[in-house]
């Protein structure tokens, strides 16, 4: 929504608060300072790194300090992981705005579907199937994962693991020329930016979903990653880098955490987790209802409502 069709709503409709995803410069908070209506930011992401133009951009002092102003301005700061209160440190932030609400799934979408007919529908042969789904970004480390896949293969005892992609993104160039240099073409499939109706069949299509997560960037601000929310949904197990965020793998049992950046770990967790299959397979159901209980985004919806009503009501009573 662009900034005069905010000011315009705001001054018709008079709503009871603004709620808002940061992009640095967020002209909202200005409009709810003029009107007197309360501002809620939501913090996805630390700026300075997920975008090297950015990251330029906000070197100059004017820019930072903007964006001190932006984050101070807001009632409150919604943030999706305990790390990230370090990166809301830097611009002063008082820690009684912020608040912790991880990222969820719409569970009534995301859940177990036959995989056969998935890989009917998808055209995927008789494979064990390795998944990662999302932004194909430095910080995701598909080139870890891509060079576990190599030396799996490379030993001869899993000859039938493929590797599916779906996403696209600033690496995907270097990712396939990777692929090229390792002769692994045939077994790594580049799906590219896919529909986000396709995904649930993407997902069900595969055997074993993968988050394998840098350590750069990650352990800093931790994770809260849409991806993972929809495998474990979709009653997938999940390999994942042990960074912040990644934690329910293991309290759900479902999966295995490895050392961010180890390849020969992921390479492991690869040929255990093929193990385990009929294991979790079994568990696919079990592990859908706990997600939609507790990680489905009107769980998530519900937790941010009570926090701006608890502002809200805060502001009234001062100001009474």
């Amino acid at each position: 929504i662009s900034v005069p069709t905010i000011l315009t709503l705001s001054i018709i409709k008079r709503p009871a608060f603004i709620y808002a995803r940061d992009n640095a410069i967020n002209i909202v908070t200005i409009v709810g300072k003029l009107l007197k209506i309360p501002v809620f930011i939501e913090v996805n992401g630390c700026l300075d790194t997920d975008s090297p133009r950015l990251a330029r951009a906000l070197a100059t002092f004017f820019l930072r300090r903007v964006v001190d102003i932006t984050y101070k301005s807001a009632d409150a700061i919604i943030i999706p992981s305990q790390n990230m209160f370090s990166f809301l440190g830097a611009h002063k932030i008082a820690t009684q705005k912020i608040f912790v609400v991880p990222n969820g799934v719409n569970s009534e979408v995301f859940l177990p579907i036959d995989k056969t007919f998935c890989r009917t529908k998808l055209g995927f042969k008789e494979y064990t199937y390795l998944c990662f789904v999302g932004n194909l970004a430095p910080w995701q480390g598909i080139d870890k994962a891509i060079l576990a896949l190599y030396y799996l293969k490379k030993e001869s005892k899993n000859p039938n693991v493929k590797l599916v992609i779906a996403g696209d993104g600033i690496l995907r160039k270097h990712l396939q020329k990777l692929i090229s240099e390792l002769d692994i073409e045939e077994d790594v499939m580049f799906l590219g930016a896919v529909p986000h109706a396709n995904v649930p069949y993407i997902i069900n299509a595969c055997d074993i979903c993968i988050a394998p997560f840098t350590s750069w960037r990650n352990k800093k601000i931790g994770v809260s990653p849409l991806k993972l929310f929809e495998y474990l949904s979709c009653g997938k197990p999940v390999i994942a880098s042990s960074v912040p965020g990644t934690e329910i793998i293991k309290e759900l049992d479902a999966g295995i955490l490895v050392e961010p950046d180890n390849i020969e770990a992921l390479k492991e967790a690869y040929k255990e987790a093929i193990k385990k299959l009929p294991y979790w397979e079994k568990r696919a159901h079990i592990l859908h209802k706990e997600i939609a209980t507790n990680h489905s985004w009107n769980n998530r919806v519900d937790t941010i409502l009570r926090i701006i009503q608890q502002i809200i009501h805060r502001k009234h009573k001062f100001s009474d």
